[in-house]
């Protein structure tokens, strides 16, 4: 089986995997998989490039350093992965009933007047994330959490959780909010500066604090 024939093959393979997740609402495998699909497409157009190389090269054309394809990296940056992972928290929200639409960045809204933060991090060390929002009057804030094994938990908190201990945030010089979360004996928990760690296993995927009341 030629190159291009192999690609063809596993991005079939991978967006049946992508289509299985989203019915299983998997966010972290949805994730995983589109950032596989994203590194065969690039290997797609390498391919591409170097074939049409080799066609230049056959009818006898004199080709330059420039005109040679140049490798591209298959590294997603932090500030992609944050997107990545938010849009599909986001869309795994909307098939659980909540109406909840991005406004602009890590801002969302659940409707016209209540607005959603939501942050995401990788790893600083083992076990521990440090995640940042812009100072805001949140309905409701949500941090994702991704570990080395790509798995991920998601902390879905009130506003009452942010107003009681508001006044212990760290915030920093550009006014964003941050949260120290860490894993102990497999529990994750949150680390105010001055204060005990509180447990935060009543907030994972709690999609009820996400829920605006009935008048």
């Amino acid at each position: 089986m030629d190159i291009m024939s192999r690609i063809t093959k596993m991005k079939a393979e991978i967006l049946i995997e992508i289509t299985k997740s989203a019915k299983a609402g998997d966010t972290s495998a949805i994730v995983s998989s589109s950032a596989y699909l994203q590194t065969l497409e690039r290997c797609q157009k390498q391919a591409e490039d170097i074939l049409r190389t080799l066609d230049r090269l056959e009818r006898g054309d004199v080709l330059s350093v420039v005109d040679l394809p140049s490798p591209s990296t298959p590294n997603i940056s932090n500030k992609k992965k944050g997107e990545m992972h938010r849009n599909a928290l986001v869309n795994k929200l909307q098939e659980q009933g909540i109406d909840i639409h991005q406004i602009k960045g890590v801002r969302y809204r659940i409707n016209p007047d209540l607005k959603v933060g939501i942050a995401f991090a990788s790893e600083v060390s083992p076990d521990k994330w440090w995640l940042g929002l812009p100072r805001d009057d949140y309905y409701a804030f949500i941090l994702i959490c991704k570990n080395e094994k790509g798995s991920t938990a998601n902390f879905i908190f009130p506003r009452s959780f942010y107003e009681k201990h508001a006044s212990t945030f760290s915030v920093d010089a550009n006014g964003q909010v941050k949260f120290n979360i860490r894993l102990r004996n497999n529990l994750y928990c949150m680390k105010l500066p001055g204060q005990q760690e509180i447990y935060l296993t009543e907030y994972v995927d709690a999609v009820a604090n996400l829920q605006v009341p009935v008048n």
